[in-house]
């Protein structure tokens, strides 16, 4: 069932006939052409008709005409990729804060990360599921394609072994991917001191810089809360993907 904020119809009256009308109409601006025809495209493989349009043009018989919404997109949208370190019980912050800058967020989570956190509220946050492992060679993608990437927080192990290229987990074949893609990426590693002078550290933080990462300082976006846990000042993690 599609979600129950969508209006679903098959046909209108009008004029006293019966004139089918499409399930979805689906507005686009054209940055975001790609992802509407996604949309529709998954839409009708579940068996429901679509109209694509952009959102300036007028078509008879669609939603516009009948009354319906058409469907809000946004225009950017950013994966989150989270790993195993504290601030990551306080996710819903980051996703927060990317709404209120425009941004649609999908969560791909770690194995450990996933037990951390309650994956059905960040799924009903954004809409789209919390991908924690790869999807088998027949099943489609869930979600959209990404204009960006913030891997907040980021161990000292995803770093690590994003520098040296390994993907033994979705969140980081995917990390992986976006460097090949040249995306832009904001990383916000959560790092002890001691950790950070492990020569393999600064080797890796040299490497993804390199590679165009914007490496966020671990001091200056850390925040010690009075009950003594670590969180993120995700606000200013979310400055820098402007």
């Amino acid at each position: 069932m599609p979600p129950s904020r969508w209006s679903v119809q098959s046909t209108q009256t009008r004029r006293g006939a019966e004139t089918p009308v499409k399930d979805f109409f689906i507005s686009y601006t054209t940055a975001d052409k790609a992802w509407a025809e996604w949309i529709a495209w998954h839409l009708e493989e579940a068996g429901y008709s679509t109209v694509v349009q952009a959102c300036h043009a007028r078509t008879a018989g669609t939603g516009a005409e009948s009354g319906r919404p058409p469907i809000t997109i946004a225009p950017r949208r950013a994966y989150v990729v989270a790993t195993a370190a504290p601030p990551v019980v306080r996710l819903s912050g980051l996703l927060e804060e990317l709404s209120r800058a425009g941004w649609t967020s999908c969560v791909i989570a770690t194995p450990t990360a996933a037990a951390w956190i309650d994956t059905r509220q960040f799924e009903a946050a954004t809409g789209f599921p919390v991908r924690v492992h790869p999807r088998l060679p027949d099943e489609q993608d869930p979600l959209p394609p990404a204009d960006a990437i913030v891997a907040a927080p980021l161990t000292f192990n995803t770093l690590n072994k994003s520098a040296a290229g390994m993907s033994d987990t979705l969140a980081l074949g995917l990390l992986n991917e976006a460097l090949g893609l040249q995306l832009p990426i904001v990383a916000a590693p959560v790092v002890k001191a001691a950790l950070r002078r492990h020569p393999a550290y600064g080797a890796s933080i040299a490497t993804l810089r390199a590679c165009g990462v914007h490496m966020l300082d671990p001091d200056a976006i850390a925040i010690r809360l009075p009950d003594g846990t670590l969180t993120l000042d995700w606000k200013a993690v979310v400055d820098e993907l402007e």
